[in-house]
């Protein structure tokens, strides 16, 4: 089977979870992704179950041959902004794809959600239209500053693999888009999202900000394996 490398997630996690997050490659391998220990720690503080997954970290971990340095500095950004270098990377290590998508299908999600920055959204897309292939009630949405309606919200949100996008903070819409999908609401539905319906993107605005940023939890890292990172201080 796929062995996760990067992961110290309780197994529990991995049966049902209410949500998986997950990071794409390419982005940072020098700490965790902050965006999933946030949001990991709020909707964990409401009760729920959240899968956190760092496929970028698990990618790095694997890097060999001419993929070795794509996550320098000096060749991050040319190589993961070359939707023709990002497809042959992916075809050259379609195993380890395979086991990505293997482990969001097997743990059975009722939502996935993916942070989105340029350099991963191709990375992002495939993932998602693999997912949907083999599970299609799996609810998958986007966030991230690639996700923003000024930057490439809209063309997320027209993908037929994308159920919906969220803009601004995402505490509360996610938090939000996990319960309707446990209702059995339409998330498409939640204020401060950007989604598709009858073959129209429609931006259903912002959400009002949270008032008192004191209020959130402190960012949760129980999920991810320190060493796997290069900032070791």
């Amino acid at each position: 089977g796929f062995v996760l490398k990067a992961n110290r997630s309780s197994p529990g996690h991995f049966s049902s979870p209410d949500v998986a997050l997950v990071q794409a490659p390419g982005w940072g391998v020098w700490t965790p992704p902050l965006a999933l220990a946030v949001l990991s720690a709020f909707v964990r503080t409401r009760g729920h179950t959240v899968l956190v997954l760092d496929f970028n970290a698990e990618a790095y971990l694997r890097r060999q041959g001419a993929y070795a340095d794509i996550w320098e500095l000096d060749k991050s950004n040319y190589f993961w902004n070359d939707p023709e270098q990002v497809r042959r990377y992916i075809q050259d290590n379609q195993e380890m794809f395979d086991g990505f998508v293997r482990t969001v299908v097997a743990a059975r999600p009722r939502v996935v959600g993916f942070s989105v920055y340029c350099s991963c959204m191709a990375t992002t897309l495939y993932l998602a239209k693999r997912i949907k292939e083999q599970s299609p009630g799996i609810q998958i949405i986007c966030g991230g500053a690639h996700a923003s309606r000024v930057m490439c919200g809209k063309v997320l949100a027209a993908s037929p693999d994308i159920d919906a996008v969220v803009q601004g903070e995402g505490e509360e819409v996610l938090l939000d888009i996990v319960e309707r999908a446990i209702a059995g609401r339409d998330i498409r539905e939640c204020p401060g999202v950007i989604s598709r319906r009858d073959g129209q993107v429609v931006d259903n605005g912002d959400r009002e900000l949270i008032p008192d940023l004191d209020t959130l939890p402190f960012a949760d890292f129980s999920d991810f394996d320190f060493s796997a990172y290069r900032d070791k201080c």
